[in-house]
């Protein structure tokens, strides 16, 4: 769609081309980088050989996945390498639209595959690709867009505007704003909110040791991240209705505050992908105006391509924008059922986890609980002594003792286990871990998923003497606010025998 003068909906839910060709490429960019990031631990969190095989997906009874078809490494790795394919050729604008379903089929697949190890910054990538599967990724600065021009096509770029476009906008604004309403704790009434989050060790960077120094500071900070939640889709939304120049100058500085906002967040908490996707969603609203400042300092040409003119037959097209209002419908519904703290229909709950769009934005809500937490793993060797084997590595949290370790030093098993331990610490196991710290017979089948990946690990190390027949999962907590004056409460939540049946996860689960 192209107009010199956009109407309201064009004003409202329209994206510029050179903003969906910037959101593909960060999207396909993030989705290549976080693979590469996951492969380091791949065989640990993907196959049979690691925490979660297939036996834990039937124990849970979790969604279909294309990674789940199969529980060897060569298997899981093949998936891998399609899907750094589909996800360059996003990258690069080659045959955008297959590329697209690929890549978001791939990366819905590999997250179903272990659900476990994966957080909101996850979510938020795969419902970026979802909703990138209906938009002319490919219309500007891709390689569709050049062989279009070759036959002729005429130079853009031009503003889109569809249903697909409305979803992937209001995407971002459902993020913030649930995350907003949710917080009705009354730490976010008084202002403590923000100081218990930094004093939960477990997930905070250096730099909140910084910002707790500053009390006053975070009163304010508290009450500022709330409202700005619940403002930001007013803050996107709103001024395009009054007119366009308003709308896109208060986009680019919505955006901008957006940027500083996730910089914060990434610099004091371990978030992961989180910032990143969020900042990838916020591409989406730079508007024509934002592009024209940059071509007035690029030159003329820099940033025009043309349009892709191959478009679906008028019927497709039209079961596209149909299947992309019914799934927004169901997001919509998801996000409303999780705003007012109910629960969605289990069919509708099934079939987002289904389609890949299950997610949830309650972050901190309805408060940040008052609890820093951890695990450690005890060992019991067959000469009878108990000893840890992981756990935390500071020990300002916890005063944890020495971690023993198996092998000779230097040796290729004591570097497997250090690989291990650098795991165990590592962000896709904690969220694992953490998730192992509830109760439940569900969660209990995730810790002996684990436990059992540690028998493994340490036997392959272990030279004579120091194997292990036995092992424990022990939780760890602390009371936030508590300067070490107060112990740490310990909880032996689950134990294993390194002899059972590495396929039965039910072992320890009681009737």
């Amino acid at each position: 769609m192209a107009t010199d003068s956009p109407s309201l909906a064009a004003r409202v839910f329209g994206i510029d081309t050179r903003s969906l060709a910037a959101l593909r490429i960060a999207v396909a960019s993030l989705a290549l980088i976080d693979l590469a990031n996951r492969l380091t631990g791949f065989d640990a969190l993907y196959t049979d050989a690691g925490v979660a095989p297939l036996a834990l997906g039937r124990t849970l009874g979790r969604t279909f996945s294309l990674y789940g078809l199969d529980g060897s490494e060569a298997f899981a790795l093949a998936l891998a390498a399609a899907q750094a394919i589909a996800c360059a050729m996003l990258l690069v604008g080659y045959r955008t639209r297959a590329a697209s379903v690929a890549s978001f089929a791939l990366v819905a697949s590999l997250e179903l595959r272990n659900p476990f190890v994966n957080n909101g910054g996850d979510a938020f990538l795969r419902m970026l690709l979802f909703w990138c599967m209906f938009l002319p990724l490919g219309a500007t600065a891709s390689i569709d867009a050049l062989r279009a021009r070759r036959r002729g096509a005429p130079a853009g770029p031009f503003l889109a505007c569809s249903p697909a476009t409305a979803a992937v906008m209001l995407q971002l604004g459902i993020l913030y704003f649930v995350a907003g309403v949710t917080k009705t704790g009354p730490e976010w009434v008084d202002g403590s909110a923000l100081r218990i989050a930094l004093d939960q060790r477990y997930w905070t960077r250096e730099f909140a040791f910084v910002l707790a120094s500053h009390p006053d500071g975070l009163v304010v900070g508290t009450y500022a991240t709330r409202w700005l939640e619940i403002a930001l889709p007013f803050l996107l939304f709103v001024p395009a209705l009054a007119s366009d120049r308003a709308g896109q100058r208060a986009r680019i500085a919505t955006v901008l505050g957006l940027w500083i906002f996730q910089a914060g967040l990434a610099s004091t908490f371990v978030l992961n992908l989180f910032p990143w996707a969020s900042t990838c969603g916020t591409l989406a609203f730079l508007p024509p105006r934002f592009w024209a400042w940059i071509r007035a300092r690029t030159g003329p040409d820099a940033y025009d391509t043309p349009p892709l003119l191959a478009r679906p037959p008028g019927a497709l097209r039209a079961a596209g924008d149909a299947a992309v209002l019914v799934a927004l419908a169901a997001n919509l519904a998801l996000a409303g059922a999780t705003a007012v703290h109910a629960s969605a229909p289990r069919w509708l709950d099934r079939a987002g986890g289904f389609l890949g769009f299950e997610q949830s934005w309650t972050m901190y809500a309805p408060s940040p609980i008052e609890f820093d937490l951890d695990v450690e793993v005890l060992g019991h060797f067959e000469s009878g002594e108990i000893e840890r084997l992981l756990g935390p590595v500071s020990s300002t949290r916890f005063r944890a003792p020495a971690t023993r370790a198996p092998g000779a030093a230097g040796s290729p098993e004591r570097a497997g286990w250090e690989r291990v331990v650098a795991l165990h610490d590592g962000h896709r196991l904690k969220v694992y871990l953490e998730t192992g710290l509830r109760m439940g017979k569900r969660v209990e089948a995730l810790r002996q998923g684990y436990l059992a990946w540690v028998c493994r690990e340490w036997n392959r190390a272990a030279r004579e003497g120091e194997r292990i027949d036995a092992v424990a999962f022990v939780g760890l907590s602390r009371r936030t606010g508590v300067d070490g004056a107060e112990p740490p409460k310990t909880l032996q939540l689950s134990e294993r025998s390194c002899a059972a049946d590495p396929t039965d996860l039910s072992v320890g689960i009681a009737d």
